[in-house]
């Protein structure tokens, strides 16, 4: 009787040794696998990243990207205070907070900055009107935003002579509906 025990304590330890071999190979193959797929679409994606065309024609077109970005990007930047507005929809009902800077052609020192005091009295002043004169119908899709954007970028560059405005940036965007 204790024989039989001993047998049945055997292929108990057997038997569990062998699904815990079992698990192991799994999470093995599972790694390989997973590590294979991996590196598989990294190389397949830097392949159709350069779309089959020559790479001394992608680097010049690199480089004419870069220069165009590096042309358009701004030296200096003035932060407006922020504008909290009534939007044009039904009085009192629907306020908008944003934040606006603008992007210019040369970083500003201090004397020039407060120079231009009186131009960001105006700059504010063509924005409060700008804004005011908006729905947040019209300010909830992306194209509104873009607009707008567009908008503030026109009447900031009929101000500015000199630096001249490169582009302009909502920092904050709030419409309380």
């Amino acid at each position: 009787m204790a024989e039989e025990e001993n047998v049945q304590v055997e292929k108990k330890s057997k038997g569990k040794k062998g699904m815990g071999l079992k698990i192991i190979l799994l999470i093995v193959a599972l790694a390989v696998l997973g590590g294979g797929g991996f590196f598989a679409g990294k190389i397949l994606s830097r392949g159709a990243s350069a779309g089959g065309s020559n790479s001394a024609e992608s680097s010049e077109g690199a480089e004419v990207k870069e220069k165009k970005q590096a042309s358009h990007s701004p030296q200096g930047v003035i932060s407006l205070e922020p504008f909290l507005v009534n939007l044009k929809d039904p009085p009192g009902s629907h306020y908008l907070r944003i934040r606006v800077d603008i992007g210019l052609t040369k970083k500003l020192t201090d004397s020039e900055a407060k120079e231009k005091g009186a131009l960001i009295s105006q700059v504010r002043h063509a924005l409060v009107v700008i804004l005011t004169s908006k729905t947040s119908e019209e300010l909830l899709t992306v194209e509104g935003k873009e607009k707008l954007r567009q908008e503030v970028k026109e009447a900031c560059s009929r101000l500015f002579t000199d630096p001249q405005v490169v582009d302009v940036y909502f920092s904050e965007f709030i419409i309380q509906l």
